[in-house]
């Protein structure tokens, strides 16, 4: 979000970000609201308190939108008056707004919308990362629920952001008629100077992550895997997930491991770091991937974290292999090449996917230089 934020105030747009004071997992808190404030002076923060009877209603939304597809723009326009009045005051303010929601489910959250004038960014699969998740199958009722809700809403928004390609292909197959931009990374191909990313180099292999369930049991699965390999060569693990008690007792056995904590300052970490890891499942492409590539680090990744990867990355992003990632490490002019060639990557047009053609798209919006909305 914070790449999508400089993006659209590089193009000009007046942005507004809207969200939940007490939001379940990101709430925003006076600590939050100053960092945001220090970070984007100019865009307005718009909070509103999720009562339990909007809270509820959102889980409502939800399982009809399920178990009735056809109920969703209904669902969807669905207001319940005095309980957001700061999203009401918004809304009459700027009428023509374009809005940015995060998530299908994003859209189901908010107290009244015309999905004809949102932009869905998808992330993840939602149905899909639900089924890896908790086990469920994908012919279960429960994600056919999903699969139908998820769809309907996707179906019912104006376009579509993807963030991996192969999620990019199924939307543009589902949805022919929609806009579907494939967006890797918010920005163009920097000019970054590989000199200035690399540092001291003390940390063998750099593992980044939240306490996301799919980061948890793929740091658990490599330390279990790899256990050889760290014999030889240091894993800092940073991150929510470093501080996840599975990860703590099993990173405590081995002395190789550093449990780094949250870290405020990635690309110092990225300066230090020779190689990242990302052995993780789930759907979509990995963030964690994208910006190590960006900082001139090759990555060893499970092959869903590098599927979505565009075409091109064949020299810097790999399949975890112990006897390839010992011999890059143990060989400095490999090394070396193999670090160039993810900047040379990142820097790629290939990596941008359709940035440029987004930019038309807001242009035909006219939310360059207009009013426009980020939840």
């Amino acid at each position: 979000m914070t790449s999508l934020l400089n993006l659209l105030i590089g193009y000009g747009c007046k942005i507004t970000v809207y969200s939940y004071s007490n939001h379940g997992e990101c709430p925003w808190g006076d600590a939050e609201r100053t960092i945001f404030s220090k970070q984007f002076p100019g865009v307005a923060l718009v909070l509103d308190r999720r009562s339990p009877v909007l809270r509820y209603w959102g889980k409502a939304k939800k399982k009809l939108s399920g178990v009735f597809p056809d109920w969703i723009p209904r669902l969807l326009g669905a207001h319940l008056p005095a309980l957001t009045p700061n999203y009401d005051r918004l809304r009459k303010q700027y009428p023509d707004a374009l809005f940015i929601v995060n998530y299908a489910n994003g859209l189901l959250e908010l107290n009244g919308i015309d999905p004809d004038c949102c932009v869905i960014e998808t992330h993840d699969i939602d149905f899909l990362q639900f089924s890896k998740r908790f086990g469920h199958a994908l012919t279960s009722r429960r994600i056919a629920e999903k699969f139908r809700s998820e769809t309907g809403l996707l179906q019912s928004a104006l376009s579509l952001l993807a963030i991996a390609r192969t999620e990019a292909g199924m939307f543009r197959l589902f949805f022919p008629h929609k806009p579907v931009f494939f967006l890797p990374k918010y920005s163009v191909a920097s000019h970054r100077n590989l000199d200035a990313l690399q540092g001291g180099g003390d940390i063998d292999l750099l593992f980044i992550g939240s306490r996301n369930p799919f980061n948890v049991d793929g740091i658990i699965h490599f330390i279990d895997e790899q256990r050889e390999l760290l014999q030889r060569f240091s894993l800092a693990i940073a991150g929510e997930v470093s501080m996840n008690p599975e990860v703590v007792e099993k990173a405590s056995a081995i002395g190789t491991i550093r449990l780094l904590g949250f870290v405020d300052d990635l690309d110092a970490l990225y300066r230090r770091a020779k190689i990242v890891i990302a052995p993780v499942d789930g759907t979509g492409l990995k963030i964690k991937v994208v910006e190590a590539l960006a900082a001139g680090k090759p990555v060893f990744g499970s092959r869903h974290s590098l599927e979505g990867l565009p075409p091109g990355s064949e020299r810097c992003a790999f399949l975890i292999d112990a006897g390839q990632i010992s011999a890059i490490l143990s060989d400095a002019a490999s090394l070396n090449a193999a670090s160039e060639a993810a900047l040379a990557y990142s820097q790629s047009q290939a990596s941008t996917g359709d940035i440029a053609e987004f930019r038309e798209f807001l242009d035909t919006q006219r939310v360059v230089d207009w009013p426009s909305t980020v939840r």
